[in-house]
């Protein structure tokens, strides 16, 4: 069954500026469970789309006019997952269709005015970094939410080897439903832009399911789990690396002066300074 948006979102942004990473938010109505959603997808977007980003607004007829919102009873604020399908028509306002597999399972979003940009650095989004810094101080009402039914996860045997695979499409075919299906038990994996879809299933079988050692999980009484392929990606450490900054240079530590150490004159009470002048001073003990 897929949970439909429409005419829940107010405005938001969706990018896919990072291959193999579709990610933004989405701004909700009043009526909507849930503020602010955060989008962690793993896909790109098809064709032209591909690269680039959409920016989400309000419809430009008047308020009263809207069509009342059909607000889903639940919605996990982070909305990790793998992108399903997007779709773009040029109209006098621009509408698209954006659909992805998440917590909620599969989640349609339909937009009447929407923009395609191919640099989101020109676009005001000042409102971008204060949406999401409210949305993670609030309390992770996803941990509260009532759980949903508890989804299988399945093990290492019943994939099909990748070596075995003849394309990356093929093994996108795989890839997907797999994401899907970790998305409902509040299991992300984050591909990094320097993999295919190969390696990310290779990657997923033989590091990430064996530590899934449950048959199944609630997400609803689960906190997110996530991973990442950049834990085995050469370039993704190398670019830490070079992100770092530079280690200090330690010096050697410079030898002390015999001649400058004070030391004590046996019986006397007192201790002979030597200034390393030439001269000596007597200090009381």
């Amino acid at each position: 069954m897929t949970l439909r948006l429409d005419n829940c979102v107010l405005r938001g942004v969706i990018r896919n500026d990072v291959p193999n990473t579709i990610d933004g938010w989405l701004q909700m109505s009043s009526a909507a469970p849930q503020p602010t959603i955060l989008l962690s997808l793993v896909g790109n977007l098809p064709g032209r789309l591909a690269g680039q980003s959409l920016l989400l607004s309000p419809p430009t007829a008047p308020r009263d006019t809207w069509p009342l919102p059909v607000t889903p009873s639940r919605l996990h604020r982070q909305q990790i997952g793998v992108f399903s399908r997007c779709t773009f028509r040029t109209t006098p306002q621009n509408s698209c269709s954006f659909a992805w597999h998440g917590p909620n399972g599969l989640v349609r979003l339909d937009s009447s005015n929407c923009q395609l940009l191919t640099n989101p650095g020109d676009t005001e989004t000042t409102s971008l970094t204060e949406l999401q810094l409210d949305c993670l101080l609030e309390s992770d009402s996803d941990s509260l939410s009532p759980p949903f039914p508890r989804i299988p996860i399945p093990s290492v045997s019943q994939l099909p080897d990748p070596d075995q695979l003849v394309s990356d499409q093929q093994a996108w075919l795989i890839l997907q439903p797999l994401l899907a299906r970790l998305a409902r038990a509040a299991v992300s994996f984050h591909m990094c832009p320097h993999i295919s879809s190969r390696t990310a299933l290779q990657q997923l079988i033989h590091d990430v399911l064996p530590q899934l050692h449950s048959d199944s999980y609630t997400p609803g009484q689960l906190r997110l789990r996530s991973f990442t392929s950049a834990e085995n990606c050469s370039v993704c450490q190398q670019e830490f690396r070079d992100w770092l900054p530079p280690a200090p240079v330690s010096r050697p530590e410079k030898p002390r002066n015999p001649l400058k150490q004070p030391f004590p004159v046996s019986g006397s009470g007192s201790r002979i300074w030597n200034s390393g002048s030439g001269s000596t001073s007597m200090v009381g003990w």
